[in-house]
């Protein structure tokens, strides 16, 4: 699952939206581990393996790089110092402006899942014509059930609220897919994600920083 994750988050287009009102794309994706440990990779995770003839690379190329980049970090950043790094650094680009955050641990529809976005999207009828850049933080999980995991992704949650509250990045909580609804539920969201991003949809669920 990670590895699916990694390809349709890093694997994709540099702009966002039709060809005349496109706008540049940047995507970062940071992997959080149980053994309070992270990796945060870029698109330019893509450009060495495409250099190295692997720009359509299998799983195990994928996985090799992942491999050697975590074994290349000295030092990984803890994971509530790297929440921390994640927000502020999305608030930094965006110059404080259009930025927030969305919390999609919960993503069963149950209790404090928060809304159904998909749903709130497709019932907004016209789409925002607003094309200025935006940056979206959204916390997900690759979840099985684990007791273990369950609790340390409450831990986590409390973490990414108190780092969106400290540098005044607006936070909601949404759901898009249910964990029994879809086999390939992380790397589903990830791409619905993009596709409301491409439809400038993402800006109607920012909530107000009050």
């Amino acid at each position: 699952c990670i590895i699916r994750c990694t390809v349709v988050s890093l694997w994709r287009s540099r702009l966002a939206g039709s060809t005349d009102r496109a706008l540049p794309l940047k995507v970062l994706l940071t992997m959080c581990f149980l053994n309070d440990q992270s990796l945060t990779l870029d698109q330019e995770f893509v450009r060495p393996m495409a250099e190295r003839h692997q720009a359509a690379p299998s799983e195990f190329q994928i996985l090799t790089s992942l491999q050697t980049m975590i074994q290349k970090e000295k030092t990984p950043m803890k994971v509530k110092a790297k929440l921390v790094e994640v927000v502020n650094t999305a608030t930094r680009d965006s110059g404080g402006q259009h930025c927030f955050a969305i919390d999609m641990l919960n993503h069963d529809g149950t209790k404090d899942a928060g809304r159904d976005l998909s749903e709130y999207f497709y019932s907004q009828g016209k789409k925002s014509t607003d094309v200025q850049s935006q940056n979206v933080v959204v916390l997900m999980s690759i979840d099985n059930g684990d007791a273990t995991v369950v609790n340390s992704l409450a831990r986590i949650r409390r973490k990414f609220a108190k780092a969106c509250q400290k540098a005044g990045v607006p936070l909601t909580q949404g759901h898009l897919l249910a964990s029994n609804t879809c086999q390939d539920r992380e790397a589903s969201i990830i791409t619905l994600l993009q596709h409301f991003s491409y439809q400038k949809c993402l800006s109607q669920i920012a909530p107000s920083n009050s």
